[in-house]
Formats: C-alpha cells, structure tokens, sequence
C-alpha cells in the first residue's frame, strides 16, 4: 500500500472514531435530557397534586365555592398537563387515577349539596345520616386516592432522579474511556506511519554508502511494496547495472548517467516523502486539538456534576436539619445531628455553636466539640465570636487575618490559635443571636471561601430551630410549674376535706342521737364523694378528667364501708365502660350517685332484710354519658311523685342533673327503683 494511501486511511479511522464518540455522547444527552424531563415532569405533577390535595381540605373544612372553583382550575390544569405526555404508559396510569379522583370530588360535592337540600327540607333524620355515610366514605376513598397518586409521583420522580445520577456517571465514564481509545489509536497509526517511512530511508542510506565505498554485491532490502520498495528495487537495479559495466569510458560515462539519474529519482522521492510526512504532521496536530476540546468539555462536565452533587448535599442537609428538630426533644442532640449532618459537606472536627447574652456580655458554648479547648463559656470582649456578632457579616479568617487583626486592637485571641476559622452569624428577626464555627488547628487549606456559603444555607435552619427549640423548653417548663400548682391544690384540697371528714366522724361518736348520727354520715359521704374526685385528680397524668369507672367503684364502696353491717347484706354490682369525665361534671355527677346509694341504704331494704344494687356505665355514639342505677327493694309507694313528695335530697337529685349538669334524669318503681341519668360532658373546657 502506497504511503499516501495508509495516510488517508489513517485519517479515516481517526475521523472515524471522533464521529462514533459524537454520536455516542449525542445519544447519551438526549437519553439524560429524556430522564431530566421525565423527573421534572413528575416533580411537577407532584407538587400540583399536594396543591390540589391541600385545595380538596380546605372544601371539606369550609365547603365554600371559591374553593371549589379553586379545585377545578388546578385539576383542568393538571389534566392538561399530564395530557401532553399521555403517550407513556405511566403517564396513562397517572391520567387513569386523576380521572377516578375528579369523579370522587364531584360525587362529594353533590353529596354534600344533597346533605344541605335534605337538611333544608326537614328530611328524616335517618335519610340525613345515610347521606353523611356516604360522605364519610367518599372523603376517605379522595384521600386514599391523592395520597395513592402523590406517593406514585413521588417515586417515579426518585426513580427518574436516580437514572439521571445514573446515565451522568456513564456520560462522564464513557466520554473518558473513549477519548483514551482515540488517543492510543492516533498514537499506534503515527508510530506505525512513521515506522514504516524511516525504516525503508535508513535502510536505503545505508545501502548507498555500502554501494558508494565500492561494494556492488549489496543489496537493498525491500519491505513493502510503496514508494519507498519502489525506490529500492531501483537501488538494487542501479547496483546491478553499475556490476555490468565494463572498463570503457562509454559505458562507465553511462554507469554515471544512471547514477545522476537514480540520485535525482532518489532526491525526487525524498522531497515527496517529506510534503507527505509533513502533511501527516498537521493532520495529527489537527486531531490533537479536537482532542484537547473533548478534554476541555470532559472537565467542565465533571465540575458541573461536582457543583450538582453538593447542591444536592445542602438540600439534603436542609431537610435533614428540619427534621431532626421535629424529631428530637433535647437539644444536645439536634446540635449532634446539625454537626453530623454538615460534617457531610465540609469538615466539622472543630465545631461548636456559641449563644451571645447581651445583658451580661457572655458568650454560652451549648455545643462545643473542639480538640484543643472545652469551654463552656467566656465573656465576650474583643473575641472573633464577638467580632462577628458585631458585625453581623461572615468571616473567613486564616491565621494571618487574626493575627492583623489582633494587631489592630479589634480582636483578642483565647484559647489555641486556630490555623483557619469561619464563622457564621446566626440570626433570629434580623437580630444576631449567636455565631456557628468551624476550626482547623492543623491544616491552613482545610476550608475554602465557598464553605462560607454552605454554613450561611444552614445557618437560617439552625437559628430557626434554636429559637423554636427555646420556646419549646420554655412551654414545657412553664407546663410543669403549673402542672405542680395545680396537682399542689388538689392535694390539700382532698386533705381539707379529709380533716372535715374526720371530724365530722368525731361529731357522730359523740352523738347518740341516731338521726344526728345519720345527717353526720350523710354528710361526711358528700365531702368524701367530692375529696375522692381531689384524690383521683392528683394521682391522674391529666389534671382536666378522671376515670368515672374508678371513680364510681370507689365512691360505693365508701358508701357501703360508712353503712357498716348493713352494707353486708346488700350485694353491689357494676357493668361499667371506661368513660373519661371532666372534673366539673365529676363532682356534681358524684353527689348524685351518694344521695342515690344513700337512699337506697335507708329506705330501700327495711328491716335489714338481702338485697341488691346494680350500677351500669357506658357511653353512646353520640358521646352521652349513660348511667343507670337500680335496686331490687321495695321502690315508691303508690301515687308517690319524687319531684313534688321527695325529700331535699330526691330534690337536688333533679336540680343537680337537669340544671346543673344540663342532662336528663327519670326514675322507674317497679321491683324496686331504676333511676337512669343523661348527660353530655361538652358544658365545661379542659383545664390542662
């Protein structure tokens, strides 16, 4: 093959390769645009759906039509939205789900419009609820459905996120891998090239010195079959010819034309062997510099991915930072989770929040990690923390600048002199509150001016968190003073009345009047169903209610302790629900069930004769409290009305429940007494 033919073939196949790399690296662009696109895309949709999500709450809070038409707007926008990729089999699974969630919307806008005509047209109650069910069902089936289609975009939009991280790597990998391939194969083609140009040159300066010196048995090797062997097998002709010449003048003056001949043939194809030598100098300069491009636009690709990928780090930090602060009740650890979440972006071996308090001029170290000092606190003065509280700027300070620094007079060093420090104000309504640091003792290039940056994203976050965090401790301390007072109270409330108690017990000894014994015990077992009501407060975790089934357990059983022998005849039984009641239903409710056991104790069972008492407890569906209260003895008498003939007692019996207590209250003489008792226990707020 003719030198001038490897030569273009070399072109060729260089040319070639770069055309292979173009339209490789041309298919892996749009395959990571496709996948940026379809990860915005499903961004996109997700944020609209939560919108729309927070949009079909708000009807269902308030049902007003602007939220309605509110509604609709984002929905047609949505739909149009996914309309444009409907293509993809996703995007029809999407489109599939939104259609399903519209029909839901609209169906719970009719029911409800139905529920508001039926109420306006005094329908039966009954037709009323149906309708509410059907409401209840259809919100929970909207919800389930948003919620359903939120966390499918969501995913597919991390999926989409993924493959990008994903087919950025094999750009970047296969640009590499490519660009090395086409430069050791220019490489291998420009050694071969040249090769197998010198080579044959060298042989044939060779063979013309050895001819020169006399020697024409020489031969001159030929290696291929181009311009160079063709300029061989004239050498060797040439060599055979001069062999024949005979001693004659004529022949020896035409031995010399040959050899001018030859020379000049020679010299011809040496001029021509070095303008294409030369040609495939700047073809090969050519191809470097495509190559060096292609290095060029590598680099800026894997700085562009660098600053993508730290971008992507600060977000993260962000949100793992606001988390952490709804996630963690000490602040010792949230500070341990800010450091251990920077420490993801920049290096925080040394790093400690300082707290500036104005009054005293002191600077409070919360959180300080640091391989040289331990402090805790020191006073502000001419300090770097308080240089940069004074200025409210952020400081990148090497060793130099605090050294200048100190000269000046404007900062005094404490503590080990640090090779590099920054430091970040943090603010809280554009008020300075305290400074975020990090240090290195050892290595001056440990941090860069762009880590300022980085620590100020994060600083907002972290001032904001210690402010909610101070208000939290704050409220939680005030909660526990006040919780003490409040437990304080009950308890010597439930003593006071404990000391009445006893000695209204005393009175009762003394007296042997049987009648003043029993107003003594009456009462004594009105102050002790009130003290048990204090009891229970104190020892419950919520000072605003207490268990009306402990409560009425208890109650009885203290009523019959203070009937003595005759309480042993009489059997009591419960069927009681665990109900929660307020204490200002509690106490009144109390007093009702004392008179109500009292009587039963007296009057009930005459002559001391067996009996029974049935106490049943529960709560109804619509929160009404339901009591009922029944005894086996020997009920009313004939015609007897406890409202107008009953005593003070029977008396306040009603006035307790029907004035008091807001509830319902009727009673049953038939085998005895069934006393049954409503109430809502809505009248009252919690306290605590």
């Amino acid at each position: 093959m003719k030198i001038k033919n490897k030569l273009y073939l070399s072109i060729c196949i260089i040319i070639g390769l770069v055309l292979i790399i173009f339209f490789t690296e041309l298919i892996l662009s749009n395959k990571l645009a496709k996948v940026n696109r379809t990860h915005e895309l499903m961004h996109h949709i997700h944020k609209d759906i939560s919108e729309l999500d927070i949009v079909a709450y708000e009807y269902l809070v308030y049902h007003e039509k602007r939220m309605k038409l509110q509604w609709d707007l984002k929905y047609n926008s949505l739909k149009d939205l996914i309309g444009a990729e409907i293509s993809e089999e996703e995007m029809k699974s999407i489109h599939s789900d939104l259609e399903i969630l519209a029909s839901l919307f609209s169906e719970l806008v009719v029911n409800y419009d139905k529920i508001q005509q039926l109420i306006q047209n005094n329908a039966p109650q009954k037709r009323i609820d149906l309708n509410k069910m059907l409401d209840e069902r259809l919100i929970s089936e909207l919800l389930i459905k948003s919620h359903s289609i939120i966390n499918t975009t969501s995913l597919k939009s991390e999926k989409a996120h993924l493959e990008a991280m994903k087919l950025q790597r094999i750009f970047s990998n296969t640009t590499f891998l490519l660009i090395t391939f086409l430069a050791i194969i220019t490489s291998i083609l420009m050694v071969i090239i040249i090769r197998s140009i010198t080579k044959p040159l060298k042989e044939l300066t060779k063979g013309a010195e050895i001819i020169g010196s006399g020697n024409l048995e020489h031969k001159v090797k030929v290696y291929n079959k181009d311009e160079l062997g063709s300029l061989a097998t004239a050498f060797n002709k040439m060599t055979t010819y001069l062999k024949e010449i005979t001693a004659s003048r004529d022949d020896l003056n035409n031995e010399i034309t040959q050899r001018k001949v030859a020379e000049k043939e020679i010299n011809k194809k040496s001029i021509e062997l070095k303008k294409q030598f030369e040609k495939s100098e700047e073809q090969r300069i050519a191809t470097l510099t495509v190559l060096s491009d292609l290095n060029e636009t590598t680099r800026n690709l894997k700085i562009e991915i660098s600053e993508r990928e730290l971008a992507e780090k600060i977000q993260k930090v962000l949100f793992n930072i606001s988390n952490a602060l709804n996630t963690t009740d000490k602040m010792q650890d949230f500070y341990n989770k800010i450091r251990e979440f920077l420490g993801n972006v920049i290096d925080t071996t040394n790093f400690y929040v300082a707290l500036y308090d104005e009054k005293t001029d002191m600077i409070s170290l919360p959180f300080n990690i640091d391989e040289k000092d331990t402090f805790a606190s020191f006073p502000a003065g001419k300090t770097l923390t308080k240089y940069v509280i004074q200025s409210g700027k952020s400081l990148f300070a090497p060793k130099q600048l605090q050294v200048e620094l100190s000269k000046q007079g404007k900062i005094d060093i404490i503590g080990t002199h640090s090779e590099i420090w920054i430091g970040v104000p943090l603010k809280k309504e554009n008020k300075v509150i305290g400074v975020i640091v990090v240090q290195s003792y050892d290595d001056p290039n440990l941090y860069s001016e762009k880590d300022i940056e980085i620590l100020s994203f994060v600083s907002e976050e972290i001032a904001l968190a210690i402010k909610h965090k101070q208000a939290e401790n704050q409220i939680k301390q005030d909660l526990k003073i006040q919780t003490a007072l409040i437990q304080e109270i009950y308890h010597r409330t439930k003593n006071n009345m404990a000391v009445i108690s006893a000695m209204l017990s005393m009175q009762s000894r003394r007296s042997e009047n049987e009648y003043v014994k029993s107003t003594f015990r009456e009462i004594r077992n009105k102050i002790q169903a009130m003290s048990l009501v204090q009891q229970k407060l104190y020892k419950a975790k919520d000072l605003s209610n207490i268990n009306l089934k402990d409560y009425i357990e208890d109650l009885a059983n203290l009523i019959m302790q203070s009937y003595g022998k005759l309480a042993k005849k009489i059997k009591m039984k419960f069927d009681l629900q665990d109900v929660r009641i307020l204490i200002d239903s509690a106490v009144p409710l109390g007093l009702i069930i004392n008179e109500l056991v009292s009587n039963i104790f007296k009057h009930a069972f005459p002559n001391r004769q067996e009996g029974e008492i049935f106490i049943r407890l529960i709560k109804e569906k619509d929160e009404t409290i339901s009591l009922e209260l029944m005894d086996n003895g020997i009920g009313f008498p004939q015609n007897f009305d406890p409202r107008k003939d009953g005593s003070m007692g029977l008396a306040s019996i009603f006035s307790i429940a029907e004035d008091q207590l807001k509830g319902e209250i009727s009673v049953k003489s038939k085998n005895g007494l069934k006393w049954h008792i409503k109430i809502k226990d809505n009248l009252h707020k919690e306290r605590v």
